[in-house]
């Protein structure tokens, strides 16, 4: 991705998968927190701008690294070194970015879609969980926090599927790829999984979408 397409004229990253990171990061913040949604949005969002951030990281920030998600091993020292100090680097970049205040990261346009994300994924949570829960693998339904990370991604890619005019196909990929970003082991299988058994459902059954209702985000 060039440059003229990941930021805009201020330095500021302006893509779609910029915005639902930072949808999936408040998310998870929520229910960890155990929160309103939008409550820790705006917290985020008007952060005193005070601390020092250095914009040219943005340059070289990759939402999508190549070896996220590899298990990959190295006979090599010299080179498993080189990829470990790569990895290192690549992680410190990644909290500074996910850490720093909103408007010295992302773009009004950005933030604005971030925000719509999080609103409408809280809205429609609680009947999605249901239905996602209901395709979980056992070990997930065992141990719910296991799949905060993973239910928020699905959540944010079934409100975009049931909202927005978005290609289906895109959205899961999205939610695949975030996956891999944020996760662990199986997890992007499983998450490819329940999608497509989701979409399948919904295919079958244009009712089975969920609707919104006016219920906000839960643990349980």
């Amino acid at each position: 991705m060039s440059r003229r397409e990941k930021l805009d004229t201020f330095g500021r990253l302006r893509t779609p998968r910029a915005a639902r990171e930072l949808a999936l990061c408040t998310l998870y913040s929520a229910m960890c927190r155990d929160v309103d949604s939008l409550k820790v949005f705006d917290e985020r969002l008007n952060q005193r701008v005070g601390r020092d951030f250095d914009r040219e990281i943005l340059e070289t920030y990759d939402h999508n690294p190549a070896d996220v998600g590899d298990n990959e091993t190295e006979e090599d020292e010299e080179m498993a070194a080189a990829i470990i100090r790569q990895q290192e680097e690549e992680a410190d970049a990644e909290g500074t970015v996910l850490l720093a205040p909103l408007p010295l990261v992302y773009s009004r346009f950005t933030l604005s879609l971030a925000r719509n994300l999080v609103k409408s994924t809280s809205e429609r949570w609680i009947p999605q969980q249901k239905t996602l829960k209901s395709l979980f693998p056992r070990k997930w339904r065992n141990e719910p926090e296991v799949a905060w990370i993973p239910l928020c991604i699905m959540q944010i890619a079934v409100t975009e599927i049931e909202t927005t005019d978005t290609s289906r196909k895109v959205l899961i990929n999205e939610a695949i790829d975030l996956t891999r970003r944020f996760c662990d082991g199986a997890a992007p299988r499983i998450v490819h999984g329940i999608l497509a058994r989701y979409m399948e459902t919904r295919q079958k059954s244009p009712s089975a979408g969920t609707e919104a209702t006016g219920d906000s985000q839960q643990n349980s």
